[in-house]
């Protein structure tokens, strides 16, 4: 697991399906044995990367925000996870001294989102598709071949200046409009 100050690639997940407003557990539904696996293949192929740090935001964190606007205070939180540290409930790794400070890269999944990555490690992956990036998101894979329909459920973002500088705008846009 990282140990030193930076990870490579730090994947995050957060959902709020089976809370109520309140942040109290609801019944669960029908679909949350699939979240919940879903979840854990992401968590296992983290966890198998060395370069990796898997982040599980605390259930009933960022409830103050509506869900799409809080995966983006998430992630600007993860670059930095120090200022997320309150959210996450433990480290993966069982030691509080591997937890990296930082993130080179975020990459965010909703939990109904799965990594299709099993030959090599996710970094690599990264490494070799959007590192360099600012921002990278895919595509809604239920709009029609070559729209620019983004997927918020999908995405990436380098911790650089200009990286940081995309979330910050994006998270305006809530900030603006509360």
């Amino acid at each position: 697991k990282p140990t030193a100050h930076s990870a490579s690639l730090c994947v995050v997940q957060w959902d709020t399906r089976h809370l109520s407003n309140a942040g109290k557990p609801v019944p669960r539904k029908s679909n949350n044995a699939y979240l919940t696996a879903m979840v854990t293949i992401n968590k296992r192929l983290c966890e198998a990367d060395p370069a990796c740090h898997y982040v599980k935001v605390r259930a009933g964190a960022y409830l103050d925000l509506p869900p799409y606007w809080a995966k983006v205070k998430v992630v600007r939180d993860a670059l930095d996870l120090r200022a997320l540290s309150a959210s996450i409930p433990e480290p993966h790794s069982p030691s509080n001294a591997a937890q990296p400070r930082a993130c080179k890269t975020v990459f965010w999944l909703d939990s109904d989102a799965v990594f299709h990555v099993y030959h090599r490690p996710l970094s690599g992956y990264v490494r070799e598709h959007v590192q360099g990036t600012a921002l990278a998101i895919s595509t809604d894979p239920f709009s029609p071949p070559g729209s620019p329909i983004a997927n918020a459920g999908v995405w990436s973002c380098n911790n650089s200046e200009e990286g940081r500088a995309v979330l910050q705008a994006w998270y305006a846009g809530y900030e603006e409009s509360a």
